[in-house]
């Protein structure tokens, strides 16, 4: 197993290298929080090998050298180019990993199922030309990004109007020089060795929601919830679109936009410790053949990830009623006043059972700074606009 090393997708990598280089826009900022997640929580990073579909399968090692993060920016973990080099194997030999062929099979099966089921709401109901319908969908599976690699399709110009429904039925297939199998079977190899996945594109989510384990990006799921749930009552006017938890947290820190990769990188290296701790007490989750501990070990976990944003930025106490409590001088005042403070203290003590969980809360605690001050400061003013600051 390779746990603590996740797949770094090239369609996150060029979006979080926006926030530095820019030009950064409000639909990238899910693909950016995801990048900045994973580079706190994950131990190592190894560039995908992405595949563009009129190569044949082969694969390049040399440029798929695994990456210490805490020299990222030396040594490139960002640089496009390697993606002239990295293609994939369709057999992945290397990620041999205890998963048998017909599992394999049937996973990569329902991917591709599951990919083709979305693919129709993907596509305006119109008549167009063929090549135009492809192009959406290209750049759907791309995630939008410059590097693919998209569907395959065989690039001729196609000129005839047809409907929606007639190039699904009549030209999807024809044209596609290449199916998605070799994608998914990817993923799903790579997944079963151990890797984690960091990638944006429609065949990745689709393993998040039905393949891949929960942890330990679930670590951040209720943290975006109740983030997002008050930021957006937060903006100021003119700005529509509330920036995620750890996106936030980097920008803050950077005094400048040209700091952000070493605000990055010095972030990283104060979660290593938790970071460690947390991948030991996954290790054991997933290993330990005891089910009462393992669901000993998910409960914490799921405490704390529940606790981070209230740990926080707790809501403040009634102390008057406390007060009144405690002055009855009775057994049942006692005790009220007894468990309206363990209830108060309830999400400090469950983030502290993870330590990376209390890092991030004490981290978002202490340096969160107001969205509208921040934005203005790293961004463009034709960046401000596209956030809906005129």
């Amino acid at each position: 197993m390779s746990l603590g090393t996740c797949i770094f997708d090239f369609c996150v990598a060029e979006k979080v290298r926006r926030l530095w280089e820019g030009p950064v826009s409000p639909a990238d900022l899910d693909a950016i929080e995801l990048g900045l997640r994973a580079l706190l929580i994950y131990e190592n990073i190894t560039p995908s090998m992405s595949v563009t579909a009129w190569e044949s399968p082969r694969l390049h090692w040399e440029a798929n050298e695994f990456i210490d993060v805490e020299a990222a920016e030396r040594r490139h973990l960002f640089d496009h180019d390697m993606l002239d080099n990295v293609v994939v194997d369709s057999e992945i030999k290397h990620y041999a990993a205890p998963i048998s062929p017909e599992q394999s099979n049937f996973l990569t099966k329902y991917v591709v199922q599951e990919l083709n089921r979305m693919i129709p709401s993907v596509l305006p109901d119109k008549t167009a030309p063929e090549s135009e319908f492809a192009a959406l969908l290209d750049k759907w599976y791309s995630a939008h990004s410059r590097f693919g690699p998209g569907l395959g399709f065989d690039g001729e110009p196609r000129k005839k109007m047809i409907t929606r429904d007639q190039f699904l039925q009549e030209s999807f297939h024809s044209m596609l020089r290449t199916g998605v199998e070799a994608h998914a079977l990817y993923f799903v190899k790579c997944h079963s060795h151990g890797y984690g996945i960091v990638s944006c594109k429609p065949i990745a989510q689709i393993c998040y929601e039905h393949i891949f384990a929960r942890w330990p990006m679930h670590l951040f799921n209720k943290l975006s919830a109740d983030f997002q749930k008050e930021a957006r009552l937060l903006l100021s006017p003119g700005f529509s679109f509330p920036i995620p938890p750890v996106t936030l947290l980097v920008l803050s820190r950077a005094y400048s936009r040209g700091q952000i990769p070493g605000t990055l990188l010095d972030l990283r290296d104060e979660f290593k410790k938790g970071r460690k701790e947390l991948w030991e007490l996954l290790s054991k989750l997933w290993r330990t053949t005891n089910f009462g501990e393992q669901l000993k070990i998910q409960r914490a976990l799921e405490n704390a990830a529940n606790s981070i944003f209230a740990a926080a930025f707790p809501e403040t106490i009634n102390s008057l009623s406390v007060a009144l409590d405690f002055a009855q001088l009775t057994p049942d005042g006692i005790a009220s006043g007894m468990n309206k403070l363990l209830d108060y203290d309830t999400p400090n003590r469950q983030v502290k059972a993870i330590s990376f969980a209390a890092k991030l809360s004490k981290q978002l605690r202490i340096h969160l700074k107001n969205q509208t001050d921040v934005l203005k400061r790293h961004l463009t003013r034709s960046e401000l606009v596209s956030f809906g600051k005129f």
